[in-house]
């Protein structure tokens, strides 16, 4: 990602948060901004349709108030959504929503992390490692995303706000290796 669009991107993201905020609609505009996100994970051609600079913004404005019917969006949306298209920054409508459920996310105490073991967790393991983390983290709630890596060996490798606890057999291996190559 390019680091204009994400200033871009965090600019509008706030405005959109500040504004749903103010008018009290911030669990709907989620909804509707998780919504958008699939629809543009699942449908190349709806991407395609924001980032194309060739299509008008009139134009695009058109099909997103057809588009309204159909995903009856809130209208702090709807209207934040015209507002891209009016001011020509609709190419950047992923990194906006991701930069939104961020921010709704810090602003609700929750905190994103990932785990990677060398097995598939039972759900009682996830269980532990979430109340766990809750209470090390210090957070309201956590959204725990789950992966498995065999190369892993054991352990567990667990990822959030651009943090890296590293706890695998893998890497306590290579930090032997490097210890015994350096003496």
């Amino acid at each position: 990602m390019k680091i204009a669009h994400l200033k871009i991107a965090t600019v509008y993201a706030q405005t959109l948060f500040q504004e749903s905020t103010q008018r009290k609609t911030i669990e709907a505009v989620l909804s509707n901004v998780q919504e958008l996100k699939i629809a543009l994970q699942q449908n190349e051609n709806f991407l395609f349709f924001f980032q194309n600079k060739l299509i008008k913004a009139q134009q695009k404005i058109v099909v997103l108030q057809a588009l309204q019917k159909k995903m009856k969006w809130n209208p702090t949306m709807q209207s934040f959504l015209e507002l891209l298209c009016t001011k020509r920054r609709e190419y950047v409508i992923q990194e906006i929503v991701e930069q939104f459920v961020h921010l709704y996310h810090v602003s609700k105490n929750i905190l994103v992390v990932n785990v990677t073991s060398a097995t598939t967790l039972s759900a009682n393991s996830i269980k532990q490692i979430e109340k766990k983390l809750k209470t090390i983290l210090n957070v309201k709630e956590i959204i725990l995303k789950t992966s498995h890596n065999e190369a892993l060996i054991g352990g567990l490798k667990i990822e959030f706000d651009n943090k890296i606890l590293d706890l695998s057999i893998q890497y306590s291996l290579q930090q032997l290796q490097q210890q015994l190559l350096a003496n």
